[in-house]
Parts: structure tokens; sequence; C-alpha cells
């Protein structure tokens, strides 16, 4: 099962995890965002540096283990996961909008991406969630629920 997460949810959980973790009083996050993203602002003319910070982004969620969360939910039901092909997290502003659907409710493009899957008879599959949630200890709990 392919899994992509939305580059915009991924900026914001990385950033609000960063401010989170430093006000508790742990500025370990904070200073290994800024070891990686110092040489980007020293290194990079401004107009080269978002894909620089999209591809930083997207390792720090990889490697802080948020992309995982998703993952390990889906690991815990195994007959689900072996028929979806692709999964698109998404973020949203209200948890009155937060929700797992078939991929091709969301619109075109996602209704075409799912279309590419369905013709290998597979699924395409859309979480929304609040950004906050990857930090939430709830989460694979949440994940678990709407799965089922």
């Amino acid at each position: 099962m392919e899994l992509r997460f939305q580059p915009s949810l991924i900026q914001e959980v990385i950033d609000a995890f960063i401010e989170k973790t430093e006000r508790e009083g742990d500025p370990t996050f904070y200073k290994e965002f800024h070891e990686l993203a110092d040489p980007i602002y020293e290194n990079f003319p401004l107009d080269d540096r978002e894909p620089e910070f999209q591809k930083l982004y997207q390792y720090l969620f990889g490697h802080w283990g948020f992309a995982d969360i998703i993952d390990n939910a889906f690991n815990e039901f195994p007959e689900l996961k072996e028929r979806i092909g692709i999964t698109l997290v998404r973020g949203v502003l209200k948890e009155d909008q937060e929700s797992v659907d078939i991929l091709r409710k969301w619109g075109t493009v996602e209704e075409d991406l799912a279309k590419q899957f369905e013709a290998k008879g597979l699924k395409g599959v859309g979480i929304k969630l609040l950004p906050r949630r990857f930090y939430d200890p709830a989460l694979p709990r949440f994940c678990r629920h709407e799965l089922l």
C-alpha cells in the first residue's frame, strides 16, 4: 500500500510538534530541525529553498515516526491493507471534518488516482486529520475506529 501525505499537512505537523516540544522544555527537535534547516538558508538562493524545505519536512516526518502511525494502524488490519493500493492523508481545520473515505469521493484528481489502483483490483482511501492528531497518543485508537 502506498501512503502519501499532503505537503502542507507534513509541514504543519512538524512545525507544531517542534513548537510544542520546545514549549514543554525539550529543545531536541528544535535543535535537530535547525541543524538541518540552517544549511538550506546558507547554501540555497531564496528561489531554490522551497523544494529543499519540502524534502527536509518529508524526511523529519518519517524520521520522527509520524508516517508510521498511519502505517501501523493499517498493519492491524492486514486483510484491509492488502486490498488498498493507495492512501492519501490530508489535513483539515476542524474536528468534525476528520474522516476516512473511499478516495474517489474527494474530487477529480483523487478519483483519477483511485481509478489507477481500481484497475488493479485495489481501492484508494482518503484520511482527513487535524495536524495536532499526529502528536496525540489517541491517534492510533482513532485510526482503528475509523478503519473498522
